[in-house]
């Protein structure tokens, strides 16, 4: 299988930056570890009680270079800085920051703050982690070199036709910004196989900056793979998770927003179908139900803020009081279930789909977006270019794309938009 046409000059930049890459860096579990990408992830307790979902990124940051302010600074762990003597304390080495880890002891014998979590992490855990802080700062420069900045746009297996023509528009509408050099480099993008990325091979992914424009399945697996990778990630397609971590930047409303979107609509004659367990009683609009209730006769549209099989399970015991009337629901629900679409236009119903507005289906709507966003981060970094700067900058992006929703960032650092759209759906 081929992700670069016959005698594709950037084939041979590919296979060229793979081989000029640095030769070794951590190892997979190191990075899963300090960024909390298991999914059996070790026990972190604070002061004792246990404290499910923490992370070293969580405090230490994308790169561990620590931060904060005041009593609440948090210190560097990279590599070079544990192994550093300061006069508070002697050099870290493998088996004192296993202690540091897991025990809350300083290198010097001292107990660590009660705010840092215990990690529950076993001997080869630990040296992992260890491995991977002593090189981390390069990780955070990878992809990028004296002259150039190295974007991938990840190919699905058994559709690299789809990230080529990414690839491709990219290149277009880059090119037609008039932009050259920002700040002394040139920006290349290229495909390559998802696999590849996360085959643990350090020196393909330490060829590439960021990844852009990766399409999303449903059960996350490409973003597993792609978290494993280490790099961030631009505007991603498809299927984005609920929580976004820091290392995604979305150029569209998520899936949290949709729902909220459709909860605002709950009105006495709009009845809002909501799984209350998943959704908390908090979030509950006045005259809600749940999928086992039966629809309210003064209802002329219902709302399905809920998962395909619990809108599967309320339309089937409904379905004799939905002739005529309007069922608004999102459109990853309806994806899930086309045959749910396919009942509801037979009886007569009225069906609308809420989702993300912008259509990342098209490559030349949704180039748009990640042009604008990249430029304007580049920009604001300045020519010292790492992944975490990139991160940083992005928080201050406010850009407006034709035919795409303004994306202002500095309101809403994790997509920069929130609006949904609804769409009519015919037969």
């Amino acid at each position: 299988m081929r992700f670069f046409r016959p005698f594709d000059s950037r084939l041979a930049l590919a296979i060229v930056l793979s081989l000029c890459a640095p030769a070794t860096w951590a190892d997979d579990a190191g990075r899963a570890l300090y960024h909390g990408y298991l999914a059996d992830a070790p026990t972190a307790r604070i002061a004792g009680v246990e404290r499910p979902g923490l992370s070293c990124a969580g405090c230490h940051g994308y790169n561990a270079a620590g931060g904060g302010e005041g009593r609440s600074r948090v210190p560097p762990i990279d590599g070079a800085t544990l192994a550093s003597p300061t006069p508070g304390r002697p050099a870290y080495d493998a088996g004192t920051f296993r202690a540091a880890v897991s025990q809350g002891h300083a290198s010097d014998g001292r107990t660590l703050s009660l705010a840092m979590p215990r990690f529950d992490l076993s001997p080869s855990q630990s040296d992992s982690l260890w491995e991977y802080l002593a090189h981390i700062a390069e990780e955070d420069r990878g992809g990028v070199s004296a002259d150039q900045i190295r974007i991938v746009v990840p190919a699905m297996t058994g559709n690299p036709a789809d990230a080529a023509r990414l690839r491709d528009e990219l290149e277009r509408q880059w090119a037609a910004r008039g932009i050259s050099t920002i700040h002394g480099r040139r920006v290349l993008f290229t495909v390559a196989p998802v696999e590849s990325l996360a085959s643990g091979d350090p020196a393909r992914t330490a060829a590439f900056f960021l990844a852009i424009g990766p399409q999303l399945d449903d059960g996350g697996h490409v973003l597993d793979k792609l978290q494993r990778s280490g790099l961030p990630i631009l505007g991603p397609r498809g299927h984005l998770p609920i929580k976004l971590p820091r290392t995604i930047v979305s150029v569209r409303a998520s899936r949290d927003q949709v729902m909220d979107a459709l909860l605002r609509l709950a009105s006495p004659t709009t009845t809002v179908v909501i799984d209350a367990p998943s959704r908390g009683e908090s979030t509950r609009p006045p005259g809600a139900i749940t999928p086992q209730d039966a629809m309210p006769p003064h209802s002329k549209r219902i709302v399905l803020a809920v998962g395909a099989a619990q809108a599967r399970s309320f339309v089937r015991m409904n379905q004799q009081n939905l002739k005529g009337r309007t069922v608004i629901a999102p459109l990853d629900t309806m994806s899930e279930d086309p045959d749910l679409i396919e009942d509801l236009l037979r009886q007569g119903t009225d069906v609308i789909a809420a989702k993300p507005a912008g259509d990342w289906s098209d490559p030349v709507a949704y180039a748009s977006p990640l042009v604008a966003v990249l430029e304007a981060a580049l920009v604001t970094v300045g020519r010292p270019l790492t992944r975490t700067r990139f991160l940083d900058a992005v928080a201050s992006v406010h850009v407006q794309c034709a035919g795409w929703p303004d994306l202002d960032y500095r309101r809403l650092p994790k997509n920069g938009t929130e609006l949904v759209e609804f769409t009519r759906i015919t037969r």
